[in-house]
């Protein structure tokens, strides 16, 4: 009677590695370059704003010197029609430039505040297994996109998320998970419900 013996046992079969040290790394610097992206984006946004401000300030400081010297002529003699109807253009014209400007601050303000609020608390939730590709942002609309090891991390990771300040009470109108080409799993987060989230990049 002859007998077998397995001697290739399975603790002694080479194991594969799903996620590699190159890997890792890999998609670490992908969201970084990311995420720097994003950053250098955001600044060139704001570095124009505050040009059309810097403009907008100059032409109204212009304006109300004109505006001031047509007042000074106006006091001196007697009313012309010509001058009034000037007074009256010149004096909408500063009131409108006034507005934008108004406006260009509070964008100005509101866009490096809630960025950098946003980064931070994306710092505090960080999650190894989950990583982000793309952010956009459009006033109170956040939008993310980014993959996963496994779909569990989603739900957590936003739980942890709305307990932050900038998102607390914020409430998410869509999610979408899929799995990739690469057999990996992506997905897409967003707070408002008219976003496409079948537009993917």
């Amino acid at each position: 009677m002859k007998y077998r013996v397995n001697l290739y046992l399975q603790e002694l079969r080479p194991k594969v590695a799903l996620y590699t040290l190159k890997f890792v790394v890999f998609v670490w610097g992908v969201a970084f370059l990311t995420m720097l992206a994003i950053g250098l984006w955001l600044q060139s946004s704001l570095t124009e704003i505050n040009t059309k401000y810097d403009q907008q300030l100059q032409r109204s400081n212009q304006l109300q010197t004109e505006l001031s010297a047509l007042t000074r002529q106006l006091s001196q003699r007697t009313k012309s029609p010509v001058l009034l109807k000037k007074l009256d253009e010149l004096t909408q014209t500063y009131q409108d430039k006034q507005y934008v400007m108004a406006e260009l601050a509070t964008l100005n303000a509101h866009s490096s505040k809630d960025f950098a609020s946003l980064m931070q608390n994306l710092a505090k939730v960080h999650q190894e297994d989950l990583w982000l590709t793309r952010i956009k942002v459009n006033g109170n609309d956040v939008r993310f996109e980014g993959g996963v090891s496994y779909g569990d991390v989603v739900p957590q990771w936003l739980t942890e998320l709305a307990k932050t300040p900038f998102f607390k009470g914020q409430k998410f109108a869509k999610t979408r998970i899929q799995r990739d080409e690469n057999s990996g799993l992506s997905f897409v987060i967003t707070t408002s419900r008219d976003d496409k989230t079948d537009e993917v990049q």
